[in-house]
């Protein structure tokens, strides 16, 4: 494929990405269950609309049973919240463990008791620094209204943390809560779920009930998780991870709205608007054109789907490059190796991005960057500098640059910090310091 000017796209052969672009126009293409994108016409451009008013949809479907118009894509806009670092407890503040042990209790026929199973699953808390993503879904009859965090590297989606545990209770509060006693459409599963992170943890059950996506007459029949008991979060999840067949028994969001035909593949895409700047949105079903310029480019998922451990699939790819382009224009490499790519995981719901121990010590060099509760402080100043942080795909060729001013944090109490941090066991993952600015889309 061509390569793409500095308004690109990547295409992570499950997952695109891609930097927005300012264009107030609109053009539209949906997706096939295959992952090609099927071109549609322009659509109109979007109306002007007041401060707070919600975007419209691209070719909805026109009524919840899944009679769509042309395209079958949805499109939402999500809030961008920024968290007061003065709520957040220590502990969060810290380098956080990365591995989840996922523990599901299984009720066995005739119901003669529960024997624990587990799982591991790539997870985290959310880092609780800078910028958070939500999205409004109305839950149950009647909608109850409740704000999700879009996650890529999670695949079960749950509501309702505790939040006297919250790092940020006022957040929390604010997002809502679902009250199954009041849906005249909820169903217990009678199957609970244990959740436990690093230095966190949910637990509760599984209910089914109607998700409607907000303010629109469009839902979906669907099993979520409903917290009891949490620590830390500010949100519950939607989980936009592999489904059903992957990594669990059941439909998640994505493979439910392809069920419903809201949808013609589990894919989508997602856009994160900058620090505190331009728009951020998620397209069930499609890509908004608008949001980059050149062609989507391919990184294929690696391991592969069919190589990757049963009931463990994500979004990896291998970085086969990465460095830093100064405002003069000269570059520095930290790494360069095809023969050994870094292999990461693709998240949006880590704050930061995780790097080896090393190489997270080299970048804090070069920017005389100090320690200081657990994380690299820097220079402000380095913010308004117009040099990049570059990662290269496909043996270096793709190189998407990510401007300093979205991979340095900065924080509430004006202090700033670098969007990297290490990762426990050296693990690496790519996530809102990278993905900002950017257009993330996906076909699972």
């Amino acid at each position: 494929m061509v390569s793409i000017s500095s308004k690109l796209a990547l295409l992570f052969a499950g997952l695109a990405l891609a930097d927005s672009s300012s264009s107030s126009s609109s053009s539209f293409s949906a997706q096939s269950r295959t992952g090609a994108h099927l071109s549609h016409a322009p659509r109109n451009p979007l109306p002007e609309r007041a401060s707070g008013e919600r975007a419209p949809l691209f070719g909805r479907p026109t009524t919840t049973d899944g009679s769509a118009t042309e395209g079958k894509a949805l499109r939402y806009a999500l809030q961008q919240t920024r968290l007061n670092i003065t709520e957040a407890t220590a502990a969060a503040q810290r380098r956080w463990e990365h591995r989840m042990r996922r523990r599901i209790g299984e009720e066995e026929g005739g119901g003669a008791g529960l024997e624990r199973r587990e799982k591991w699953n790539w997870k985290h808390l959310e880092d609780y620094r800078g910028y958070l993503y939500f999205m409004e879904v109305e839950v149950g009859d009647p909608p109850q209204l409740v704000k999700l965090s879009p996650d890529t590297g999670s695949f079960e989606t749950w509501m309702n943390p505790n939040c006297e545990n919250s790092a940020s209770p006022y957040l929390c509060v604010v997002n809502g809560m679902y009250h199954p006693e009041n849906s005249e459409l909820a169903v217990t599963q009678n199957e609970p779920f244990d959740f436990s992170y690093g230095n966190g943890w949910v637990n509760g059950k599984y209910y089914e009930d109607r998700i409607y996506f907000r303010n629109e007459d469009v839902g979906i029949r669907q099993k979520f998780g409903m917290a009891t008991d949490s620590s830390y979060a500010v949100s519950g999840i939607l989980g936009l991870g592999y489904g059903m067949g992957y990594t669990i028994g059941y439909s998640n969001v994505l493979d439910s709205l392809v069920k419903f035909d809201l949808i013609n593949a589990p894919a989508y895409s997602v856009s994160l608007g900058g620090q505190g700047e331009g728009t951020s949105e998620i397209v069930f079903g499609g890509v908004n054109q608008a949001k980059y310029s050149g062609l989507l480019k391919a990184v294929p998922i690696w391991p592969s789907v069919a190589q990757q451990l049963p009931n463990y699939v994500h979004y990896r790819v291998n970085v086969t490059s990465f460095g830093f382009t100064k405002p003069t224009g000269a570059k520095t490499a930290f790494f360069s190796r095809t023969a050994a790519p870094l292999n990461v995981l693709v998240d949006t719901g880590v704050t930061y991005s995780l790097l080896p121990g090393a190489m997270v010590a080299s970048i804090a060099e070069v920017f005389g960057a100090w320690w200081d509760v657990g994380e690299y402080k820097v220079d402000c100043a380095l913010r308004d500098q117009a040099g990049t942080f570059d990662f290269g795909f496909n043996n270096d060729g793709l190189i998407i640059r990510v401007r300093y001013f979205d991979f340095i944090l900065k924080l509430q109490d004006n202090t700033c910090t670098l969007g990297v941090q290490q990762g426990a066991d050296n693990d690496a993952i790519l996530g809102n310091t990278f993905l900002r600015g950017r257009m993330l889309s996906m076909t699972n």
